[in-house]
């Protein structure tokens, strides 16, 4: 479990290179533990690493929650995605890369998850908290998208990244063969976060894929 980490990774990551990114704009939500709001939390914006599972992340944002546990980050930039040049083959190269006719497919945009350490949940400062919630490909994010990070959040991404994490948690990557995989590993958090499809909003609470005595 998260819970307790001592915070996010800090790599580079391999995705898109230095090829110019997209800009997007205005993610927003609230950090809760229990009932309470947490104050003073680092909220860290990650795009999965690729250069193998639990690879570094890359950090695309960083702020901190209000007294109110909000947070908000005004801008950041989603990497290039990648392209797969030769499907059959696997081989995957830079979306900058010149494509033979019809030898190309769409970009993969890389994942996204957020990463929130420290803070006071009530009963003085903490260094222990640790929480995360994933969200989904960075070009999916739309300026409405609105994030709770809670335990249940927490216990939906570890549960569904494992394979994909490093020893403590915090760093979620695959290599660039298996970039399917890790998309299809956060796609299975929806089945008990729920998860809005249209922006990628994170309610905090169970899915409707959960009985009710589960919730």
């Amino acid at each position: 479990m998260m819970a307790g980490c001592g915070g996010g990774g800090s790599g580079a990551g391999g995705i898109g290179g230095n090829n110019a990114p997209s800009a997007k704009h205005h993610l927003h939500g609230v950090m809760q533990g229990g009932q309470n709001p947490v104050s003073g939390s680092t909220v860290t914006l990650y795009a999965a690493g690729d250069s193998g599972y639990g690879s570094a992340a890359s950090v695309l944002a960083t702020t901190t929650t209000d007294s109110n546990g909000k947070w908000n980050i005004a801008t950041f930039n989603c990497p290039v995605p990648i392209v797969l040049i030769d499907p059959m083959a696997g081989d995957v190269q830079a979306a900058t890369t010149v494509c033979d006719t019809g030898s190309c497919v769409p970009g993969i945009s890389p994942e996204t998850y957020l990463v929130a350490v420290g803070g006071d949940s009530g009963s003085g400062g903490n260094n222990a908290i640790a929480m995360m919630a994933a969200l989904g490909p960075c070009d999916e994010i739309q300026p409405s998208t609105n994030v709770v990070i809670n335990e249940l959040t927490t216990i939906a991404g570890q549960w569904a990244l494992q394979q994909f994490a490093n020893a403590r948690g915090n760093d979620i990557g695959a290599p660039i063969s298996n970039l399917g995989g890790l998309a299809n590993a956060f796609a299975t958090i929806a089945n008990l976060v729920s998860i809005n499809p249209s922006n990628l909003s994170v309610s905090g609470g169970p899915s409707n894929f959960l009985p009710t005595s589960a919730a």
